[in-house]
């Protein structure tokens, strides 16, 4: 039996696209005005899982200072902000002055669950004061 989102015989190994298996592709891009501020940009509803696939981010501070990491949390919105379930870190790159700013670019593949009812929670951290633009994609499940 293939595994789920492959296919058999010649087409073994090619990941079908998700609106073939009946999910819902997702894709959502959130800005940041300040680092270190973790931002909910999505609530799952009931009776779906969130699968994330992939993390793109790109930030923004003034020269001489630094963004350390970006972060893709899970998080139970009925507990205090920053008890989150679970965390991908993801570490940025220095792409040197832009416009008399500092740029710090990321993009990871990856695979995290987010269950209904938690949040999708992103953020950049640093000792930066500038913003930055987080991008995550994969798709919805339904699940019983």
């Amino acid at each position: 039996m293939p595994a789920a989102g492959f296919a058999d015989g010649p087409e073994a190994g090619r990941r079908r696209d998700a609106s073939e298996e009946g999910q819902q592709p997702f894709q959502r891009t959130v800005h940041v005005s300040s680092l270190n501020s973790p931002t909910a940009v999505f609530t799952v509803p009931r009776r779906k899982r969130l699968v994330i696939e992939f993390f793109s981010a790109e930030a923004f501070v003034p020269p001489g200072e630094t963004v350390s990491r970006f972060f893709i949390s899970t998080q139970n919105p009925a507990l205090p902000p920053g008890n989150v379930d679970f965390t991908h870190y993801v570490g940025p790159s220095s792409h040197g002055p832009s416009f008399g700013q500092e740029v710090f670019l990321a993009s990871q593949s990856l695979r995290m669950y987010v269950k209904a009812g938690d949040e999708l929670v992103l953020s950049a951290t640093g000792d930066g004061t500038g913003g930055a633009f987080l991008s995550v994609s994969g798709y919805l499940l339904d699940v019983r």
